[in-house]
């Protein structure tokens, strides 16, 4: 009970809240570490159909899942909301650092293997590339007239003829 707010009404004191989940960083810390061990145990299944020699045959390829913080709080059974707290406590807050970091590292690894998708991973762990463009023109809408028009198709048909 240590872990809780202590609120002080006059003579009452009480405490607001559930307890911690997790006492310490340490506790934290083994949790989450089970959740990585888990997804890499764990990988995703895909089913390859291909042909060989008139036979059609099934494979079952390993794909290493993605780690991500909601799947990380659905295995704790916390909320993200809780992850946060976390995260912004002074005591658990290098924990949480090493854990996202582990946890994007990861994914790198895995997208720069070819093992998950690079554009979806850079975005996820923030490497995402940016560019401006800029016009400083204006687009001017002419209207041609159908002699006009024609006039073009002769200049484009003269042109043709020059290349024979």
């Amino acid at each position: 009970m240590a872990n809780r707010p202590v609120v002080h009404a006059g003579d009452k004191t009480s405490t607001v809240g559930r307890n911690r989940m997790f006492e310490t960083p340490d506790d934290l810390r083994e949790a989450c570490l089970d959740y990585l061990s888990w997804a890499h145990a764990n990988p995703l299944i895909e089913e390859k159909h291909f042909s060989s020699q008139g036979q059609i045959l099934t494979a079952e390829m390993k794909k290493p899942r993605a780690v991500t913080i909601v799947g990380l709080c659905l295995h704790l059974g916390i909320h993200r909301h809780t992850w946060q707290n976390y995260r912004i406590s002074e005591e658990f807050d290098l924990v949480c650092d090493e854990i996202e970091d582990r946890m994007k590292q990861y994914k790198f690894e895995n997208a720069v293997a070819g093992l998950m998708n690079p554009t979806l991973i850079a975005r996820d762990i923030g490497l995402v590339e940016k560019s401006e463009v800029s016009n400083s023109g204006t687009v001017t809408h002419v209207n041609y007239s159908p002699a006009d028009y024609k006039q073009a198709e002769l200049e484009l048909g003269n042109k043709l003829d020059d290349l024979d």
